[in-house]
């Protein structure tokens, strides 16, 4: 993900429609993935997840 654009949408693949209707952000799609996936090979998947947004800067830029 490169921005906050990326982080509500689960994204415009073929299956978006049904998953943006079930999941509000892409992380919440991710995580039940791994988790459906982690129960059904018995294996864990996700062991930490960190995530950081940095802004872009706006602000006006210092003129020397």
């Amino acid at each position: 993900m490169f921005g906050w654009s990326e982080f509500p949408d689960p994204g415009r693949g073929p299956d978006a429609t049904e998953w943006n209707k079930k999941y509000d952000r892409y992380l919440d799609y991710f995580l039940a993935e791994a988790k459906r996936l982690e129960a059904k090979h018995g294996k864990r998947l996700v062991h930490a997840l960190d995530v950081h947004w940095y802004p872009e800067d706006r602000g006006k830029q210092a003129h020397h």
